[in-house]
């Protein structure tokens, strides 16, 4: 790459990529403000949250119950850790058999959309399912987290959107490492992020383009980047 391209918005094609895996990098109280605005993007009514409980006498998480409560409305379910995460993917596989059984189309409101907020590290298998067949399941996850580390390589290499917030050299230099397969070198990526910040967005790598330009921008304040 001879020079950074001048990056477009990033736009969602509904049509072409209708349950995409999705993912935030970003601190946690900055990344839940941005995911807030990503879910708008998807035709989903029912939302479930799996984040860490802040307070062990809550049964859940109230910070972000009352955050996401807000956001999504009636349609919401929040969890703490991944308890009951296998009893939602399971009715959610039912679902899908049935109707592919039938040659049916899988009716959108029963289209399912998971976000994971702030979670422990460590490898899950439910997880790794997950990301690996969300779209047969008709679910569309949203992980948000400020540790790319914690990702297993299944996780990874099943992502359709990244979206960059951090600013931490030591993070993007993870980040380019553990998922990224462009630009060229680590120069060029930290060139596109720095035109991003330039713009009040974060850098967005779109994993289902082909043969185009695989980045652009998401806008902070959900304005056009200028």
């Amino acid at each position: 790459m001879s020079e950074t391209p001048d990056l477009l918005p990033f736009e969602h094609d509904a049509y072409q990529v209708r349950s995409p895996q999705v993912l935030l990098i970003a601190p946690l109280e900055e990344g839940r403000k941005q995911a807030a605005r990503v879910v708008e993007l998807f035709d989903v009514s029912r939302w479930v949250v799996f984040c860490n409980k802040t307070d062990e006498k809550s049964e859940v998480n109230t910070e972000a119950y009352d955050f996401w409560a807000e956001k999504l409305g009636s349609g919401l379910a929040v969890h703490d850790g991944l308890k009951n995460l296998e009893s939602v993917m399971q009715f959610q596989k039912k679902k899908s058999h049935l109707y592919r059984s039938e040659k049916q189309l899988f009716p959108q409101k029963y289209k399912l959309g998971l976000i994971f907020e702030g979670l422990s590290r460590g490898k899950s298998d439910l997880i790794e399912d997950l990301m690996c067949n969300a779209r047969f399941y008709h679910i569309i996850p949203i992980i948000l987290t400020s540790y790319p580390r914690s990702l297993s390589p299944a996780v990874r290499c099943n992502v359709d959107y990244l979206f960059c917030g951090s600013r931490s050299m030591s993070k993007l230099g993870i980040i380019y490492d553990s998922l990224l397969g462009e630009p060229n070198t680590l120069k060029e990526f930290l060139q596109l992020t720095n035109q991003a910040e330039t713009k009040n967005s974060w850098l967005v790598l779109d994993n289902t383009v082909r043969g185009g330009n695989a980045f652009s921008l998401w806008s902070l304040d959900g304005h056009r980047p200028v």
